[in-house]
């Protein structure tokens, strides 16, 4: 689904190499989809060379991933409703407006992260924080 749009990806990796962390593959994995698909759907339609990169950071007990794209971007008076169950800017073309919605209740309730909008010059920028170690999630 992801390589149908001709769209360059590019995942960089700062600092070192040795990074570790206890997150979950399966869910972390579900989110960047998630990401993904969106760009592809709402910002990077008519872009003449579509890219979208992941940047990760290593701190020391946590790990930022930089999701970018290069593609319309998000008005700023659109940008506190991004996370809101149903808000969609295509309910045109079947948007449920759940995408992002998911991607926060996973990165910040299963995760025990946070994911924020910036402002970017061009297109969207994401900031995904996880702490790295298994037990700075423990229960509540």
């Amino acid at each position: 689904m992801l390589n149908i749009h001709n769209v360059k990806y590019k995942i960089k990796h700062k600092e070192h190499d040795d990074t570790q962390a206890f997150i979950a593959p399966d869910l972390l994995q579900q989110v960047l989809l998630i990401l993904c698909k969106n760009s592809l759907e709402h910002g990077l339609v008519d872009v003449e060379s579509p890219s979208i990169s992941i940047e990760f950071e290593n701190y020391l007990d946590l790990i930022k991933l930089h999701f970018r794209d290069n593609g319309q971007g998000i008005a700023k008076s659109e940008q506190v409703k991004v996370f809101n169950p149903f808000y969609t800017t295509n309910h045109l073309l079947g948007s449920s407006g759940m995408g992002l919605s998911l991607a926060k209740r996973i990165i910040t309730q299963q995760l025990h992260g946070e994911i924020s909008l910036l402002d970017s010059p061009t297109g969207v920028h994401f900031v995904i924080t996880l702490p790295k170690l298994a037990d700075s999630c423990s229960n509540e």
